[in-house]
């Protein structure tokens, strides 16, 4: 399976332009033969929306948004080959939580070939330094992998997968959400993510994700 992992910079609030990004960036994936290509946490509102997720015409465009992204992966487009390739998308946007409690969820959605394969819920919502998510989400309280060309997807979103290894130790948590996915037979973690950036970031970022790749013996994109 080829993966192609990319950072598209979304604008706070711009749905159309971020979803433009997004059909462009599927559009080049499936030209240049990728099986997956997995985009940001957010991606479709930007991060993090904050009050802008209080406003329930807005949560209803962010709906109409992910419609559209899955009917944009049904979309024949010429690959470099000569022929149609179907590269499946995994972004992140908002999904409705239809029950009591906050009314959505943060989620990462997979597609492909105009169908919905299935969607994740982000389980671990962070409220230090600059992060307030679950003032707006609802937790995810269920695990399950989502499968793809014979692979079962373990996937996760941004703090799920930092459980207690922040640079700072805000609080713990007594959910481990990749644990759960392995024991479900996941054979790969993938995580979404929109963590600010600081200057030691990507040399932090590395090292833990290194480590529970050891710890895990699975791959983790």
């Amino acid at each position: 399976m080829i993966i192609r992992l990319q950072q598209l910079n979304p604008t706070i609030g711009d749905l159309e332009g971020n979803v433009g990004r997004i059909e462009a960036a599927l559009a080049q994936a499936i030209r240049d033969g990728i099986d997956l290509l997995v985009l940001p946490e957010l991606a479709v509102t930007g991060y993090p929306p904050q009050d802008l997720l209080e406003s329930a015409s807005f949560r209803e465009q962010c709906f109409a948004m992910t419609d559209r992204l899955i009917k944009a992966t049904g979309v024949v487009t010429t690959g470099s080959s000569g022929t149609h390739h179907p590269t499946a998308l995994l972004f992140g946007n908002i999904t409705p939580h239809n029950a009591p409690g906050r009314p959505i969820y943060n989620s990462a959605i997979l597609a492909r070939q105009g169908t919905h394969l299935g969607t994740i819920h982000k389980t671990l919502l962070p409220t230090y330094d600059i992060f307030d998510d679950l003032r707006y989400f609802e937790p995810n309280t269920q695990f399950h992998c989502l499968e793809l060309d014979g692979y079962s997807l373990g996937i996760t979103i941004c703090e799920d997968i930092w459980i207690n290894e922040n640079e700072i130790q805000y609080h713990t948590y007594a959910i481990d959400p990749v644990t759960e996915l392995l024991r479900q037979g996941a054979d790969l973690i993938l995580n979404i993510s929109a963590s600010p950036f600081t200057k030691t970031k990507h040399e932090s970022r590395f090292q833990m994700l290194q480590a529970h790749a050891q710890r895990c013996e699975v791959p983790i994109l």
